[in-house]
Formats: C-alpha cells, structure tokens, sequence
C-alpha cells in the first residue's frame, strides 16, 4: 500500500462523499440542460 499511514481516514471519507454528492448534481444538471424537450 502506498500512501500515509496515519491519514485521517474520518475525514478523509466525509471529504470523498461530498466531493461525490456535488460532482454528481452537477453532471445531473448538465444531463437535464442538454435533454431534449419532446411533449408528444
């Protein structure tokens, strides 16, 4: 395993889960501007 060994893996996760949360609205945002509008 590479990397630190006494990372704060606390707040290392909480930080991963809400980069996670705020990049997946912002690709569902990007999703529903580019959505075509069919009202047939």
């Amino acid at each position: 395993v590479v990397g630190p060994t006494r990372m704060p893996y606390a707040r290392t996760i909480s930080a991963i889960n809400y980069l996670s949360s705020v990049l997946s609205g912002l690709v569902a945002e990007l999703y529903e501007r580019q959505a075509p509008i069919d009202n047939k």
